[in-house]
């Protein structure tokens, strides 16, 4: 799982939800600890908000992309 859909190269993976490491030890872990430091503090440091067509939109449906339920992620 990644915090962003568009984290496509995964430079924030956060882990693989399962039964022994749940959504809520992924949302409290260092790495997304990290990305919501620099989101806030500088959004331009994370490469894949750079080109992210909701920079600067208020968005009211934000989307999570989980990468290992694909089967292609899981093959």
């Amino acid at each position: 799982m990644t915090p962003c859909e568009f984290d496509l190269d995964r430079e924030y993976l956060l882990g693989r939800i399962d039964d022994d490491f749940p959504l809520t030890a992924m949302w409290n872990n260092d790495v997304m600890e990290d990305f919501r430091r620099q989101f806030m503090k500088n959004i331009d440091k994370i490469s894949f908000c750079n080109n992210c067509p909701y920079k600067g939109q208020i968005v009211w449906d934000p989307t999570v992309e989980y990468h290992w339920l694909t089967a292609a992620a899981r093959a």
